[in-house]
């Protein structure tokens, strides 16, 4: 049978949580004469449990052309089918891609160099200026991929905004919907300045087995995969994982061997993952793929006091309280609180309520 948009839209309709069997009826199609029959035929060659074949007959069932274009219309949700000449080339490499990309925005977005960062939902406040700050000097040359969710990858894609430079949201979710909800406006800046995908059709929420296949894609769009943080089972280490299957750089920033968060991080350094601590670590492994190194942000210079001079150099990107600092500077309380104040107005660093102050990254 001829392969035309309206089956690559079947299959995706019907497979859109099982990568490798909709290339396999994909294969079955070619010699059927009905997505039914390839459904038949692959049900007979491979084992599957009477529940699932019920769930694939019935999304088949389901499946209405028609009615798929019309909501791919008014969500302004455009496709792009595996053998497409828009197709990401980076995806195309992975085992069983997409047979079927959804997207909103632009897709050529996808034609930068693309970089994944990845971290938890529940970031600590060392984990969230090395996001920062890795972010907004990565961004300056590599398209940022990430997932949309909260805590890193929300980091991550805003602060690519910020730069005025493109970002890409993968979703584990149809794109007629934003999850997490509270995302819903980072979700539409990013539809206007950067490029939301999906492999899930409209009207397929989010569920947790869809994160794994989410993070693949994350990882075949990139070139390599920064880790900020992350535990021994969390998603970032999936996502990680899936990289040095395919034979990609994963970057790791080391982490406090004591905080959950970073374990997983520090594991990944042990498996052989590179040693990350300045954003110029990465550009030098990309280094073929620029003439030079990107611009970085612009930095206004700042003549500093004496006393400003000194609780600088006694912060850290992770909080101290006023205590340790007065110990560290010996500066009386009422000339380090004017210290800090000042600081704070140059831009240089931070106050993070009930923790104390941190280098701004």
């Amino acid at each position: 049978m001829t392969i035309t948009r309206g089956t690559f839209l079947t299959i995706s309709a019907v497979c859109y949580d099982r990568p490798k069997m909709a290339h396999e009826l994909l294969l079955f199609y070619q010699y059927a004469e009905s997505i039914q029959d390839a459904l038949d035929t692959y049900f007979t060659h491979q084992k599957t449990s009477e529940s699932a074949r019920n769930t694939l007959r019935s999304r088949l069932e389901q499946f209405n052309e028609v009615q798929i274009e019309a909501t791919l219309k008014t969500h302004s949700i455009a496709i792009t089918c595996f053998g497409d000449n828009d197709y990401p080339e980076q995806l195309s490499k992975v085992a069983y891609p997409p047979l079927v990309l959804y997207y909103k925005g632009q897709l050529k977005c996808l034609n930068k160099p693309c970089l994944g960062v990845v971290g938890p939902r529940k970031m600590s406040v060392y984990g969230k200026k090395v996001a920062q700050y890795f972010t907004k000097h990565l961004c300056q040359g590599f398209c940022i991929v990430s997932g949309l969710a909260s805590g890193v990858d929300t980091m991550a894609h805003q602060v690519s905004l910020n730069e005025n430079k493109y970002t890409v949201a993968v979703l584990g979710n149809g794109l007629d919907r934003c999850y997490p909800s509270e995302n819903v406006g980072l979700f539409y800046q990013i539809e206007q300045n950067g490029c939301l995908l999906s492999e899930f059709p409209p009207g397929v929420g989010s569920k947790p087995h869809h994160f794994p296949q989410r993070n693949r894609i994350v990882s075949g769009l990139s070139l390599g995969i920064l880790v900020v943080e992350g535990s021994v089972k969390s998603g970032s280490m999936i996502t990680a994982k899936l990289a040095l299957e395919d034979n990609k750089d994963v970057f790791a920033v080391p982490g406090d061997i004591f905080t959950e968060t970073s374990k997983g991080v520090n594991s990944l350094l042990k498996d052989g993952a590179q040693f990350t601590t300045h954003p110029n670590d990465i550009f030098t492994t990309y280094s073929s793929l620029f003439s030079s190194l990107p611009k970085q942000p612009k930095t206004v210079t700042v003549e500093l006091n004496k006393s400003e001079k000194k609780v600088l150099k006694s912060l850290h990107f992770t909080p101290q309280n006023l205590d340790n600092l007065r110990i560290q500077t010996q500066l009386d309380t009422p000339l380090l609180l004017a210290t800090l104040s000042a600081l704070e107005l140059h831009g240089l660093i931070e106050s993070d309520s009930g923790l104390g102050y941190a280098l701004k990254p």
